[in-house]
């Protein structure tokens, strides 16, 4: 894996009210030995990255509710070989994150996108907004209870999100049948709209 991620060296703090609690959230770019934080989360969550090559990565931090909510965006590029090897890595995880999760359903959640991906557009904070660099795939680790100190109360997620427009063929995309896979909807609302467009037609004419 490249670790190679380029990091300004500052942090941006957003303070917002939520009802009931107030929030401070805190982001900061990733470093690429940054990755190595996630050995203290779950294990093989940091195997989980080891997979095609890391361009951009963002880590946000919000101690909501006196439990603390983390979340670790990472942005690669990659083929369908690197795809496939992290797709294998990630239904392992079925498991550790069951244990971790208040649902009963397999935590595992791929989501394909039309197009290719951009930092920019892929709503992962302040910093990602002006970052208008191309990706194949993104990974979006969470834990909340980080301020709990007992370890095996906190809970975690983790999503794939895969933009088809990109290196990775999606013919060639081998997915583990634990792992459920959706629509990350940008057809739908095509289509959708087109349709609108043509009923509007129909009832000028």
């Amino acid at each position: 894996m490249k670790k190679d991620l380029i990091a300004l060296g500052t942090a941006v703090i957003t303070l917002a009210w939520s009802v009931p609690a107030f929030s401070l959230t805190m982001e900061r770019e990733l470093h690429g030995s940054d990755l190595g934080e996630l050995s203290d989360w779950l294990p093989g969550l940091e195997k989980l990255v080891s997979h095609g090559g890391v361009v951009y990565g963002v880590h946000t931090d919000t101690p909501t509710f006196y439990r603390g909510i983390e979340t670790m965006y990472i942005f690669f590029r990659g083929d369908h070989e690197d795809f496939n090897e992290m797709l294998k890595q990630y239904a392992k995880l079925a498991d550790p994150l069951k244990q971790h999760s208040q649902s009963k359903d397999t935590p595992l959640a791929l989501t394909l996108h039309a197009g290719r991906g951009n930092v920019a557009s892929a709503g992962a904070g302040t910093f990602a907004r002006n970052k208008h660099i191309p990706f194949d795939w993104k990974i979006r680790i969470t834990r909340e209870g980080t301020l709990v100190s007992d370890r095996q109360k906190r809970r975690y997620w983790a999503t794939v999100d895969l933009w088809v427009g990109g290196e990775v063929e999606l013919d060639k995309v081998e997915v583990p049948l634990s792992i459920d896979v959706k629509s990350g909807g940008e057809i739908e609302n095509f289509i959708a709209k087109h349709e609108e467009k043509r009923k509007q037609v129909k009832k000028s004419e």
